[in-house]
């Protein structure tokens, strides 16, 4: 059995233990939202683009058609996406208008010309003819991540 007085430090260093352990917990959680400053637009001289990608970009927004088989397999690839965020929009392929224009400005405001966004497209063909075209990215990365990024959506396709 142990004696009272040594169960009382053992408590009692618990307790701090515990109190710093949650104000440090706190504290990062107040620090992980704070926003030091204001949005600023980017301009085209600090990013890199690729010549040939810009060659080969054509429309910068295009939209695609609805696919039946796509986009049930979607749906129910994301019924648990559609559960955890307690949001039945989830994955439902619907991309209004409104927002088109907005990132269409964002784009714009931006100055990324050679930026594509497809809404509801499956083009795997052309996703691989952009990803070797981009000589803004290192053959390395083109050719590990981004081949397995278009892989991915070729197999899963997102739309």
């Amino acid at each position: 059995m142990r004696h009272p007085d040594q169960l009382r430090v053992r408590n009692a260093f618990f307790v701090r233990w515990l109190a710093t352990v949650f104000s440090g917990v706190i504290c990062l959680l107040n620090a992980a939202g704070c926003a030091t400053t204001p949005y600023t637009f980017g301009a085209s001289n600090r990013y890199i683009e690729s010549p040939q990608l810009a060659e080969i970009t054509g429309p910068q927004f295009e939209r695609g058609n609805p696919n039946v088989v796509l986009d049930s397999v979607g749906w129910v690839i994301g019924i648990p996406s559609k559960i955890l965020l307690l949001d039945h929009r989830v994955d439902n392929h619907r991309v209004d208008r409104a927002t088109e224009a907005e990132v269409a400005a964002y784009l714009e405001q931006n100055q990324l010309r050679t930026v594509k966004v497809r809404v509801n497209q499956y083009h795997p063909g052309d996703d691989w003819k952009r990803l070797v075209a981009n000589k803004s990215v290192g053959a390395g990365w083109r050719y590990t991540l981004g081949a397995l990024s278009v892989v991915g959506e070729t197999l899963l396709p997102g739309r």
